[in-house]
């Protein structure tokens, strides 16, 4: 699977292997890229599989548009958004990353970038139980979340995202940010508030 703007590959391609697909478990695969040089509004293909004759290609447009900061995006790249149809991927709005909610009011999707990068990183047992105590949860709580991340014969972070959610709803926006900051270290979790927050 490779993300394009136009004909330019943005990001590395996921490769997901044979097996896997064949599984019936449901995939979610991460891409992490780079829009520095694109509008505020821009249409990303992406491409998915085997061979490029087999290739499949979805449009969806990403908006990265914030209160302060606003592009005027080309003719060519409204006539590609407005191409997308309605069954492919819904709109997504991404936001640029080396900004926090502390700095820009209403950034809630930063915020849950941070608690998905939290939940993919804190994976060992002990180390949920930690992050589900200083996150204020009942051990019979912390189990069924790390049930939840054993759905579907594999292991992943969604449990220990929706504890972190439900968490959340419990904060304000104004102190989300160093609520979590605490709550990391209280967990032990001093290299996570260093990579998330820039400070230990």
């Amino acid at each position: 699977m490779t993300c394009y703007v136009k004909e330019t590959v943005i990001g590395r391609p996921a490769v997901v292997p044979f097996d896997k697909l064949t599984s019936g478990a449901r995939i979610c695969e991460p891409f992490e890229l780079d829009f520095t040089d694109h509008p505020d509004i821009v249409a990303v293909s992406l491409r998915v599989g085997q061979i490029e004759r087999l290739e499949d290609k979805l449009l969806f447009p990403l908006d990265f548009s914030t209160p302060r900061r606003r592009k005027r995006t080309s003719p060519q790249d409204q006539e590609e958004l407005q191409g997308a149809s309605s069954s492919q991927t819904p709109q997504t709005s991404l936001r640029s990353t080396g900004e926090t909610v502390e700095n820009i009011p209403g950034r809630l999707e930063d915020f849950d970038d941070k608690l998905t990068t939290v939940a993919r990183k804190v994976g060992r047992r002990d180390e949920i139980d930690n992050l589900g105590k200083a996150l204020g949860f009942e051990p019979e709580d912390i189990q069924r979340y790390v049930d939840t991340n054993m759905k579907n014969s594999e292991v992943s972070y969604m449990g220990t995202l929706l504890m972190l959610r439900a968490w959340r709803k419990k904060q304000t926006e104004i102190t989300e940010c160093k609520a979590l900051k605490g709550v990391l270290r209280k967990a032990g979790q001093n290299r996570l508030v260093f990579e998330l927050f820039g400070t230990s």
